[in-house]
């Protein structure tokens, strides 16, 4: 059987930074999205992508169709990286319930489902690693942000439960929350100014190239003795 990693969200700007570093490590990929014509013109644009799979994350009750899928083609998964994710500012004053389920089916229920299907042995090898990424906002909670800081906040716990009970096929669960990423969301929308940015992250607006090096360094060898460690990429926020 093959081996490769699962990126999910991976036709987003965070998902090719990830697809780019690992490819230079000569990583076989499968590739996770939504939008299919995305996800083959990315398979198209790199050869260490050996498949791709459209499933929209929000339906969490057929999750593992993914595995059964990538098990079909005769891949044995030995890596998942959650990159998926929505982020939509939501005051407590305009909240509603629909907007609280879809947060957190994506950002939360998605990985949990994710992560059950990940820990079976015919779906998956020995020695394994999983990423998720999470957030800063997990810890500092900005305003406007309850739903995404409280997604990203059960994450993290869920990350490190995740740790511990998939230690014993030695398959290592780890988080990394970055701060604000320099990505057209945030440039095109201009949620920030680089002030703005400055007040709250003094080192600025970070690539999500540094966020995909840290991701490759989690999934690799070199980090054989890191599980259940929540790394933030903050850029001075929490200093």
């Amino acid at each position: 059987m093959d081996t490769a990693f699962l990126i999910t969200g991976a036709t987003g700007n965070l998902g090719r930074a990830v697809i780019k570093e690992l490819s230079a490590r000569k990583v076989k990929l499968v590739l996770l999205a939504r939008n299919s014509s995305n996800l083959k013109k990315l398979q198209a644009e790199n050869q260490n992508v050996i498949y791709y799979f459209s499933y929209d994350l929000e339906d969490t009750s057929h999750i593992e169709t993914i595995f059964q899928s990538c098990s079909s083609q005769g891949i044995l998964l030995n890596g998942l990286i959650h990159c998926a994710g929505i982020n939509e500012s939501m005051p407590i004053q305009i909240n509603d319930t629909d907007s609280m389920d879809r947060m957190m089916r994506i950002n939360l229920f998605s990985f949990v489902e994710m992560g059950k299907y990940f820990s079976r042995k015919k779906y998956t090898a020995e020695n394994s690693s999983i990423v998720a990424i999470s957030s800063m906002a997990a810890v500092e909670n900005p305003k406007g942000m309850c739903l995404y800081s409280a997604s990203k906040a059960a994450l993290n716990s869920t990350v490190q439960t995740m740790a511990k009970e998939l230690m014993t096929r030695k398959t290592r669960v780890n988080a990394i929350m970055p701060g604000y990423l320099e990505q057209k969301m945030v440039n095109e929308k201009q949620f920030l100014t680089d002030e703005a940015v400055k007040k709250v992250q003094p080192l600025g607006l970070i690539n999500c190239s540094d966020v995909a090096k840290l991701t490759a360094f989690l999934v690799s060898k070199d980090a054989r003795y890191i599980t259940g460690a929540l790394l933030p990429i903050g850029g001075g926020q929490i200093i």
